[in-house]
């Protein structure tokens, strides 16, 4: 059962990473820098904050709905594989400086929106 929550989960956050990525890549324009990637990744770790204290603090979660959100979901929407690849394809390409903004924005941001998740749910429990 375990295995079913993380395969579902994983297949719909594939999907909704692509379409996401199809989305913005249409809605930008550009294909210089990953917004796309930033994007996902900074929603799934805002996302990964809530369901961390929704689960851990609150006891909101099931470890079966855990699995699913967190592993499942959120694992298959966020996607550390392709940040590192376009950060390697910014370098390869001569745009050292927009790979270093890309590897600084995405950690720095991915933290910060993975506390604020958790400070949203975990800071108003009594």
């Amino acid at each position: 059962m375990q295995l079913l929550m993380v395969a579902a989960g994983g297949a719909v956050g594939s999907v909704a990473r692509y379409i996401v990525s199809v989305k913005l890549g249409l809605w930008s324009g550009t294909t210089v820098f990953p917004w796309a990637t930033v994007l996902v990744n900074a929603l799934g770790c805002l996302l990964i904050g809530v369901v961390f204290a929704a689960a851990m603090v609150r006891g909101w979660l099931s470890p079966e709905l855990r699995l699913l959100l967190a592993v499942g979901l959120l694992g298959g929407f966020t996607t550390f594989s392709t940040f590192a690849m376009e950060s390697l394809e910014l370098a390869r390409n001569g745009e050292w400086s927009l790979a270093i903004v890309n590897v600084v924005l995405q950690n720095v941001l991915g933290l910060l929106m993975a506390f604020l998740g958790y400070w949203l749910v975990a800071a108003r429990a009594t």
